[in-house]
């Protein structure tokens, strides 16, 4: 099938330690862009000097928990509550 692109932004977010956001969803827009995938990237220094930074997503069936790995890619739908 052929993959047509309208139109694409990228946002950039850096957090640092004791930095954190409470939970939300990026579906309903952003900057007037809908988000239909989000591409969270954990890279750190080694070892890694924070503590924290777990990634938690609300799934229908109940919570997930992700924890911070570096040089780790995680890919969500936009819709997703995190």
């Amino acid at each position: 099938p052929e993959l047509t692109f309208r139109r694409t932004k990228s946002f950039f977010l850096a957090m640092g330690d004791g930095d954190g956001v409470v939970a939300h969803r990026d579906s309903g827009g952003y900057a007037g862009a809908k988000l239909e995938l989000i591409f969270l990237f954990y890279f750190y220094r080694s070892p890694k000097g924070f503590s924290g930074g777990e990634l938690v997503l609300t799934w229908p069936d109940g919570e997930e928990v992700i924890e911070p790995i570096n040089n780790t890619l995680i890919v969500i739908p936009g819709d997703t509550l995190h």
